[in-house]
């Protein structure tokens, strides 16, 4: 077995608290800082989950995120568009570290430890396989995890030779999407079988519960976000390969998917991972706290999907109070994409033609912070909700299956079992109660450690089971009634309404995948900024592999990937 010297003792100090070991367990492996120690596959595990990018909303890759994909899907409103140039992604100082982000943080970081996982369990005797065969299983869903996200952005990437430095291949060819999609959804189906026929022992369980900071080492809960993975794959392919996507959901049928709010699949970032967060931290409040200027609620989502038209009834989804804040005069004003005219012209209607001409000549916005409640023209996302340390960071929902399963029921009827209306009423009635909760469990003040400043008190705002009830009574006949075409756009504007900047890049994902029968679903500021239909690569691909060249004429962000079938 390899040896290497201890180059981080401090980050492996942390990670074993948070983990929460025994002072005895510390004392086994640190009580001398200066010996040669053996790799440790339950700890390299726990450090690929912590890698920022997929599992984690770190600092930089959410503020890059959110300056750039919110302008894109138009998920978020910058109200300076109208008084700028168009905005291109590449062109502005931030859009290089966002282009090549996922690509190097989540294929180099991810890859790096899952390898080393591999090389080490590999040269073990049989029974440490033994010991440590859970690990190998639970990897390959997070290997998958990671290539599914990469390839959507990126379309064909390094994939089967990816990480195989230690046999020589230091310049993995490109795959296609295709094989990366097939060879994942087959992946996928055998690492379940393996893990439904594992027995682990009493030992092995107390470290993986331990180490497992995204499951808390429950199997089942892995062998559920797998499916749900795969079912989420294989959705992606509806358009391209629908004989591929019938092939996976018959096998799906009858399996364990993360359904329940039980199954939430999240980590706890305070908790687990970073002991500091907000202002000077480095998790995901900082960037949504910095970026405040692309936090502005969307028209296309406040009154066109959540129904707030200025009428507080029974037929607005309850979720426009707790996903979005209102004004400082206590009311919703959304930020409309239209025209730089047209939207003077509305903001108008709702606040004066004097503030409406400030606002889109970019003269008017909080003097001393983004943030600033006494100072709000217009609606930004629920502070309160999403600056809940208590909050899990949302990587596989309940009410993300639940809309997927709706989906392939009005598309494939007869593979799937489930009423399409079913998945869509249980889909929004989960998602209603997980942002309530989100918004009611925060406990934060503005003298708290850490501070939630910048509050009114009317951005926290408590359920009314009543209007729940008629609302989901409402919304579920409506969706009875459409077309199957209608009921594709409505599931997908659910999913915008569920996901929105906790999961921008699979909006954005499912928007390019629908536009060839349903057109553009979303709405960034008209004319005013660039579409991406793919990601540039990382420069060191095109600077250091050879292979590059196969793929070069791609590299762009106008050649739609492979799964849009465009």
């Amino acid at each position: 077995m390899k040896k290497i010297i201890i180059y981080s003792i401090v980050s492996c100090f942390l990670l074993i608290i948070a983990s929460s070991c025994s002072d005895d367990r510390i004392e086994q492996e640190f009580n001398d800082p200066n010996k040669i120690t053996e790799e440790n596959i339950p700890f390299l595990f726990t450090g690929t989950l912590q890698e920022p990018v997929l599992f984690r909303a770190d600092y930089a890759p959410k503020y890059h995120e959110y300056r750039q994909l919110n302008k894109v899907t138009g998920l978020g409103m910058y109200i300076f568009h109208w008084s700028g140039s168009e905005w291109i992604v590449i062109q502005d100082w931030s859009g290089p570290s966002f282009h090549r982000q996922l690509q190097d943080r989540g294929s180099l970081n991810f890859m790096k430890g899952l390898s080393k996982i591999q090389a080490i369990y590999d040269g073990m005797s049989e029974e440490e396989q033994a010991d440590n065969e859970v690990y190998i299983h639970l990897s390959s869903i997070v290997k998958a995890f990671a290539f599914q996200r990469m390839t959507d952005a990126y379309d064909d990437i390094p994939f089967l030779e990816a990480g195989q430095g230690r046999d020589g291949i230091f310049y993995p060819k490109f795959d296609s999407q295709e094989v990366v999609y097939n060879t994942t959804l087959d992946n996928l189906k055998t690492t379940v079988a393996a893990l439904k026929s594992l027995n682990l022992s009493t030992a092995v369980q107390a470290e993986l519960s331990q180490q497992d900071i995204l499951n808390e080492g429950d199997l089942n809960k892995w062998i559920k976000f797998a499916n749900s993975l795969r079912l989420r794959m294989a959705m992606r392919l509806s358009i391209v390969a629908p004989a591929k996507t019938q092939e996976v959901l018959a096998e799906l049928n009858g399996e364990s998917l993360v359904t329940e709010s039980s199954d939430f699949i999240g980590i706890a970032e305070v908790d687990k991972v970073r002991l500091t967060t907000y202002g000077d931290g480095g998790a995901f409040p900082r960037g949504f706290q910095e970026r405040g200027w692309d936090m502005n609620a969307p028209k296309f989502i406040l009154e066109d999907i959540f129904n707030y038209k200025q009428v507080q009834d029974n037929t607005v989804d309850p979720r426009a109070y707790v996903v979005f804040q209102p004004a400082t005069d206590g009311r919703y004003i959304p930020v409309p994409h239209y025209n730089k005219a047209d939207s003077e012209a509305y903001l108008a209607a709702l606040l004066t033609p004097e503030i409406a001409a400030d606002i889109v000549n970019g003269n008017r916005y909080p003097a001393n912070s983004s943030w600033n409640n006494e100072e709000q023209d217009l609606s930004k996302y629920n502070r309160v909700t999403y600056l809940n340390d208590k909050n899990k960071w949302p990587t596989m929902t309940p009410s993300e299956t639940h809309l997927l399963l709706a989906e392939a029921a009005v598309r494939f009827p007869g593979v799937v079992t489930i009423p399409a209306e079913d998945s869509y009423r249980k889909a929004i009635e989960l998602s209603i109660d997980w942002y309530y909760e989100q918004n009611s469990t925060n406990t934060l003040t503005e003298n708290s450690t850490p501070p939630l400043e910048f509050v009114n008190d009317d951005y926290k705002v408590a359920k009314d089971p009543a209007h729940v009830a008629t609302f989901l009574a409402s919304k579920t006949a409506d969706f009875t009634g459409l077309t199957n075409d209608e009921k594709i756009v409505d599931i997908f504007e659910q999913k915008v309404a569920h996901l929105n900047i906790y999961n921008t890049y699979e909006i954005w994902s499912e928007a390019r995948r629908l536009m060839k029968d349903h057109g553009q679903l979303l709405h960034p500021m008209e004319g005013k900024v660039e579409w991406l239909e793919r990601l540039f690569y990382s420069p060191a691909e095109a600077g250091s592999n050879p292979n590059y060249a196969d793929v070069a004429g791609k590299d762009n962000t106008t050649t739609p990937v492979w799964w849009t079938g465009r």
